[in-house]
């Protein structure tokens, strides 16, 4: 009689943890002034960006309670083609749909998770 069990590979357990630990990298309590960043694959906390160039090109991101000041975002890749989308769904309807607003917090900062 053969007994039914799961085989995993010998390093298994390696594999899970790299896994488990492979949050984006966070900054938090960060200012950026004058910078020009990537968004994509990074997370923000209680962060500052003042005259910072900021680009976005998958939207793979999360900026929680973040204050921007004079920045300019440019979109490429999908997140461009997503943008223009956007842009003519909110020129036809005159309205921003609510899920699609960012996060106003009671501090004025932004949200987008």
């Amino acid at each position: 009689m053969s007994e039914d069990r799961i085989l995993l590979p010998p390093n298994w357990s390696d594999l899970l943890t790299n896994y488990l630990s492979s949050a984006p990298p966070q900054y938090q309590n960060q200012w950026f002034l004058n910078q020009e960043l990537s968004l994509d694959g990074y997370s923000f906390v209680r962060c500052r960006f003042d005259s910072c160039t900021l680009y976005v090109r998958k939207g793979t991101f999360l900026l929680e309670n973040c204050f921007f000041s004079s920045c300019r975002i440019i979109f490429g890749d999908e997140a461009q083609k997503v943008t223009k989308l956007f842009t003519l769904f909110q020129q036809l309807t005159d309205k921003v749909t609510p899920t699609l607003a960012p996060t106003i917090e009671s501090d004025h900062t932004i949200s987008i998770k």
